[in-house]
């Protein structure tokens, strides 16, 4: 099958599921006799969601909502304070708490729960382990923007409590550049 017809054959998700289905059968599929246990398809549900959403694509988003928040807080604090050159760092830990790679895989697991049967989900797994899987990994952005929407809510009501946790490391500038602490800035509060 060539690039152009596997390109053609993403506009038609049931189409790729079917070929997927069909493909890992004859390759040999896991065929199970006795009925699955809720906790052997939690474990499959978390594995197909850690090949869709790798940790190392994570730590590049958290990286990015980091840096971007610092941007946005040094550039609102010019001239009435500034940040320590740690800030930075810690403000990454503080969206890796806030932002747990393994919350996500929860949000994505569960959503997968509704969608697939066992069998489905091993041949999936199969299908994202495999080179041609991973090149596919951009059609499941459906799956990643709502877990990441369910995960941006838990966020914002966190937030506030983690950039209270990182007062200390930012320092009050006085009019002639002299240092105190931020606790008197209003736009703390």
């Amino acid at each position: 099958m060539t690039r152009t017809s596997l390109a053609r054959l993403a506009l038609f998700p049931s189409l790729l599921l079917s070929l997927l289905l069909s493909a890992s059968t004859a390759r040999g599929a896991p065929r199970t006799t006795a009925a699955p246990t809720a906790g052997s398809d939690a474990a499959l549900r978390q594995k197909l969601a850690r090949a869709l959403y790798p940790r190392e694509r994570w730590r590049r988003a958290v990286q990015a909502a980091s840096d971007d928040m610092a941007a946005k807080i040094a550039a609102r604090g010019t001239g009435s304070f500034e940040l320590s050159p740690e800030f930075k760092d810690r403000l990454r830990e503080q969206y890796e708490r806030l932002m747990p790679y393994e919350e996500l895989v929860g949000y994505q697991a569960r959503i997968l729960a509704g969608a697939y049967s066992t069998v489905e989900l091993y041949r999936l797994l199969a299908f994202y382990r495999s080179p041609t899987g991973q090149k596919s990994l951009a059609f499941v952005d459906a799956l990643v923007r709502d877990a990441d929407q369910q995960l941006q809510i838990a966020l914002l009501q966190r937030l506030p409590g983690a950039l209270a946790n990182l007062r200390p490391l930012v320092r009050q500038l006085d009019e002639a550049g002299a240092t105190g602490t931020a606790s008197a800035d209003p736009r703390w509060e």
